[in-house]
């Protein structure tokens, strides 16, 4: 028994050593490392924007760390899931914050996933930058942690409704949107813009998102003889509202936002019901400078095309990166005391970024892109 006692004490003093050393690894390994999380849908319906978005935080992260990294340690980037759904972003966010060793978090895609989620990361005090979504209402919420890479729909619907009446001569337009934090603010914007102008809003229809026929509607439609069509919501229910509209006799310009952009639209409505649609975009044409070229290029050779959102989560990510390297430490007050200070501010490939109060953007860009042939072809302003 006296043997056996001192083998087991040996043995336990053995492995609590061992665990010792091996607890010692981990805390060396995770003070080399400073993580992010970025929070996308890389699966569903719009997997193929938010993979897009993905692969430019992640090629952010890679140059990021081709370079030395921040303050001399390796970016480590978490990719999570939300299927572009508010009640799995909730999840996400939940998963995100019970980890402390999280820094900062990129995302989410979509306005109703961000609004969801975000009352999960401003009790945590955790710094996120939003690379896409656009409602208003999002930085309406009195947080402190929220920043905006783009404009909000206050900027784009106004702009593409004007842009609308002042460029493309239109008078009369049917409205229809997707029911979501997205879509129905932005036509509700446009709606606004468009009676203030003195045009005419000859219809005004909410549908639902994933919902695959619209042919009733837009018979429906037909008979109050709009000169064009706005839609506000994603690329899926747009494209096929196009080519339905052509279906059944509507032919008129649609039009549509940043939801709608890339060539999945294309894809769905068909070269010939896409065909001079217009729409706005939150980040500018490829070909507008030396950083978007390079950019473009660069990501070209690693993931193949641009998609649509690549560009804002590259430059949202670098946001986060250069505040946590102004900061001087991966501490999240310290993170966010940085990205709201005045000396604050960073320039890339959408554009310059410095952040108001509210956590916007004081960058106001909209773009404008005419679909041609089968491509997004960028118009002047």
């Amino acid at each position: 028994m006296i043997e056996t006692f001192r083998l087991t004490r040996t043995a336990a003093t053995v492995v609590g050593v061992f665990l010792l050393a091996f607890a010692s690894g981990c805390q060396r390994t995770a003070s080399n490392e400073i993580r992010i999380a970025a929070v996308a849908p890389i699966t569903g319906s719009q997997a193929e924007t938010g993979t897009d978005l993905i692969n430019g935080i992640r090629l952010a992260v890679d140059q990021r760390n081709a370079t030395g990294g921040i303050l001399g340690k390796k970016v480590d980037l978490l990719v999570l899931d939300d299927s572009a759904d508010p009640k799995e972003a909730v999840s996400v966010a939940q998963k995100i914050t019970s980890d402390p060793t999280i820094a900062g978090v990129v995302g989410h895609m979509n306005s109703g996933t961000t609004k969801a989620a975000s009352p999960v990361y401003a009790q945590a005090g955790l710094p996120v930058l939003m690379p896409v979504p656009t409602n208003p209402a999002i930085t309406q919420q009195g947080f402190k942690d929220l920043f905006r890479v783009p404009p909000t729909d206050l900027d784009q619907g106004t702009d593409i409704a004007r842009y609308a009446i002042e460029k493309l001569g239109k008078k009369r337009f049917a409205i229809v949107h997707d029911s979501t934090a997205y879509g129905q603010p932005l036509a509700e914007v446009f709606r606004k813009t468009a009676i203030g102008a003195g045009a005419q809003v000859v219809t005004f229809d909410g549908i639902n998102e994933g919902d695959k026929d619209f042919r009733a509607l837009l018979t429906r439609i037909r008979t109050a003889q709009p000169d064009a069509l706005f839609f506000g919501g994603i690329y899926n229910e747009a494209g096929l509202i196009a080519k339905q509209a052509r279906e059944v006799g509507l032919r008129v310009q649609f039009l549509a936002a940043d939801g709608s952009f890339g060539p999945k639209f294309i894809e769905i409505a068909g070269p010939a019901a896409a065909d001079d649609a217009v729409m706005s975009f939150i980040a500018p044409d490829e070909s507008v400078s030396d950083a978007t070229r390079k950019f473009a290029e660069t990501f070209r050779q690693k993931y193949g095309s641009i998609k649509a959102f690549a560009p804002l989560g590259y430059d949202a990510a670098n946001i986060l990166m250069l505040a946590i390297q102004k900061a001087g430490k991966a501490d999240k007050t310290a993170i966010i005391d940085t990205l709201h200070s005045d000396g604050f501010e960073y320039s890339g490939v959408t554009g310059e970024s410095k952040f108001l109060p509210d956590g916007n953007n004081s960058r106001r860009s909209v773009y404008f892109f005419e679909v041609r042939q089968g491509r997004f072809v960028p118009l002047g302003k």
